[in-house]
């Protein structure tokens, strides 16, 4: 018979016999039973006023009142109950469970124990001690009863489900499954056990699992907050984020209704529900690139719940892809102020403050994520961009060292110190390190597309075709370019796949027997191999390819074009670039405004702008340089920027395509770095092994551009002066 049922018969022989006190306490407890404490309270004094002095029911009544979350009231009830009935086992064990709920601890242990003495056969009283003593952290003390209550009871679903919690509070996570799973065989109904077990199938790796265990739990009950939480998190993991996305936002629809005792206790309990289904849809659209959208995420997350340091952090790293940095400190600021002993919100702040070139504070920082977590891959890698950025590789190259040992498959560990042993000229380990950045996201975007097998250098290419594409940017493919005749050399057909704007100057490369866009997927080949992992293929099957300067010229038509669209030179040509592109994730750091050009600018010499757009914020400054010529949108492709380079003396300019562009053609080039540049340009060097005509013009500190043009300034005055001597070889515009 069902508790509706049993209800039934209870009302019908109430409705003949309506003095039972008796029927009114089972009345109370069928209805107790079916979750409706407040109706079954009624019962309850029904049947008190039928037999004030009735043990039981003030019991029944104790219960009605602890599931209405009212302990002290309880506690009085089952008081009273004990006065008149001093042994009675199961009343004792409640009164324990109210001492619990009222915070004493030791009180409701000590009524435990004299329960037990009472009823040493009662498995729910095993049970109750058990989850207490989890509750105060003793679990080998709560494993042990609730052994003794599964001895007793071998299919008692709540020693099961106390006993599954404990072992996963311990780590024991196989064993914690299992005890789940036998929780769920003696009652398929509770959904704790299916919360906990789908928890303890994601720590396991075992996703597909947990989303099952997830949809059973919609299955009884499709409101679920938990379970639509729980599942949307699983989603995240398997990176299905739009199914993810679509489990949030159904759960952040759901309005529980609540009747008004039931009201005070949830509310709680829902806002958190609520608030962690906000801060893990805003995980999910930052990765997705959506920072916008997950900082409003996270900052409804705080609405219902502002002490939530996990969304403080998050908003900091949202904050932080919209560039917008200082707000990120404040975020991770309030996060670390709230759990001061979490590395997470100092490893941000580290990677925040290194992003504004603050590396003293990044460094400590990261070290104070250490203090808490020695092992912390992300500290260690933040700590390691700290002191590379403070020109201490090597200790940088040990703190990413560590980070691997911490976590052998983390790409990030291994590409920065891949990339860390290139800036330092350990060519060799730096590019076998690197290929570990097809692992990370964003990188390769075309690679997918192309089903040929990539060569690593181990397979003969003579009589083949091998696809060599474009990874990164214009510049990484105007370096690498270099090595495509020593592959064609081999033996192959290449087909070269690269950017719209670079494939006219390229196509004239030696040794390129097609150009196609990147990602094309009509394109066959036998092999493939990214521009970008050349150096390291090549090294497999041949000695390191000879420097070769130039290896690329500009189109002879476009250089007679370029040529007589200039006025005659009457004195040295400067080109000039002062930004790139901005959208590149290091452009704050490279670019430079163009009003702190105004030292070069008032030499007087004739200037041309060999960038094509003019950055709005440019645009006011840019009148008052009236001996600089823009050509903009005439520079329709890298072609025609590399014809007008060619009529230059000299090309100064930032670190973009340019600089590779003009160093690849040999022409004089000065380089203008950042504090921290990019690898290639290795530490602390003038010149560049990359290309021989470069020299190169650093920060002495981080954001200190005007240093560097006063200085590049005063020796563009001094070659003015002896101009053989400075730009030796500038007559290469001549033979253009």
């Amino acid at each position: 018979m069902t508790p509706d049922d049993a209800l039934e018969r209870l009302d019908r022989d109430l409705a003949q016999n309506p003095d039972s006190a008796d029927g009114w306490r089972l009345r109370g407890e069928r209805l107790a039973e079916l979750g409706r404490p407040a109706e079954a309270l009624a019962s309850f004094d029904h049947a008190l006023s039928i037999r004030p002095g009735y043990a039981e029911a003030l019991a029944g009544r104790g219960d009605a009142l602890s599931l209405l979350g009212r302990p002290r009231e309880a506690l009085t009830n089952y008081t009273r109950c004990l006065a008149l009935k001093p042994n009675f086992a199961r009343a004792l064990g409640r009164s324990g469970a109210a001492l619990a709920a009222l915070g004493r601890t030791n009180e409701a242990l000590e009524t435990y124990t004299r329960a037990l003495r009472l009823a040493p056969g009662d498995a729910d009283l095993y049970v109750e001690r058990g989850a207490l003593l989890a509750q105060l952290g003793e679990r080998a003390a709560a494993l042990a009863h609730f052994a003794r209550a599964l001895a007793l009871k071998p299919d008692h679903a709540e020693a099961w489900l106390q006993s599954a919690t404990a072992l996963a509070a311990s780590g024991r996570r196989e064993e914690a499954r299992d005890h789940f799973r036998r929780a769920l065989a003696a009652d398929p109904r509770r959904i704790e056990a299916l919360h906990g077990l789908a928890g303890a199938l994601v720590e396991l790796g075992e996703l597909a699992s947990a989303l099952a265990a997830y949809e059973r739990a919609l299955d009884a009950d499709p409101d679920g907050l938990q379970a639509l939480i729980g599942k949307g998190n699983v989603l995240a993991r398997m990176e299905r984020h739009q199914d993810a996305l679509t489990a949030y936002d159904r759960a952040l629809q759901i309005e529980p209704q609540l009747d008004e005792a039931e009201a005070g206790r949830a509310a709680a309990s829902c806002r958190l529900s609520l608030s962690e289904a906000h801060c893990f849809r805003a995980q999910t659209l930052l990765a997705t690139d959506q920072p916008a959208e997950a900082l409003d995420a996270y900052d409804a997350a705080l609405a219902l719940r502002p002490d939530y340091a996990d969304a403080w952090n998050g908003r900091g790293l949202a904050l932080a892809d919209l560039d917008e940095l200082a707000d990120a400190l404040v975020s991770y600021g309030r996060a670390a102020a709230l759990r001061p002993c979490e590395p997470g919100a100092y490893f941000n702040r580290s990677a925040a403050l290194h992003k504004l070139g603050r590396d003293e504070e990044a460094l400590a920082s990261a070290r104070r994520a250490l203090a808490h977590d020695p092992a912390n891959v992300c500290a260690l890698n933040n700590a390691g961009n700290a002191l590379r950025a403070l020109g201490r590789p090597g200790e940088a190259l040990q703190a990413y060292e560590l980070a691997i040992v911490g976590d052998p498959q983390l790409a990030q560990s291994h590409f920065n110190r891949a990339v860390c042993l290139l800036s330092m000229g350990d060519f060799k380990r730096g590019w076998e390190g690197y290929e570990w950045r097809t692992r990370l996201r964003g990188f390769e975007k075309h690679a997918p597309r192309m089903t040929m097998p990539k060569w690593r250098g181990d397979a003969d290419l003579a009589g083949r075709t091998i696809l060599l594409y474009a990874e990164q940017g214009h510049g990484d493919t105007l370096q690498f370019c270099r090595y495509v005749p020593h592959v064609a050399a081999l033996g192959a057909r290449v087909t070269l796949a690269a950017q719209p704007l670079l494939a006219p100057l390229l196509q004239a490369l030696p040794g390129v027997s097609r150009i196609a866009r990147p990602g094309d997927i009509e394109l066959h080949a036998d092999f493939r191999c990214s521009l970008l992992s050349l150096p390291l293929a090549l090294a497999e099957c041949a000695p390191p390819p000879p420097m070769q300067i130039p290896y690329l010229t500009a189109p002879p038509d476009r250089c007679a074009a370029w040529r007589e669209r200039l006025d005659p030179a009457t004195g040295l040509r400067v080109g000039i670039a002062w930004s790139g592109n901005p959208r590149h994730r290091n452009d704050r750091n490279r670019s430079i405004p163009l009003s702190q050009w105004a030292p070069l600018a008032r030499l007087g010499l004739p200037l041309y702008a060999l960038q094509r757009e003019l950055p709005l914020d440019d645009l006011a400054d840019f009148a008052a340089f009236a001996n600089i010529q823009y050509f903009g949108e005439a520079l329709a492709d890298f072609a025609d920027t590399a014809a007008l380079i060619a009529q230059m003396d000299l090309v100064i300019c930032v670190d973009t395509a340019v600089a590779h562009l003009a160093g690849a053609m040999g022409k004089p080039v000065w380089t203008l770095l950042a504090h921290l540049p990019d690898w290639r340009w290795m530490h602390g060097r003038i010149d560049s092994p990359w290309y021989p005509t470069m020299r190169l013009w650093r920060q002495a500190r981080p954001g200190d551009w005007a240093a560097v043009l006063e200085r590049v300034r005063d020796a563009l005055a001094a070659g003015l002066d002896d101009r053989a001597a400075i730009f030796a070889g500038a007559a290469a515009r001549a033979k253009s």
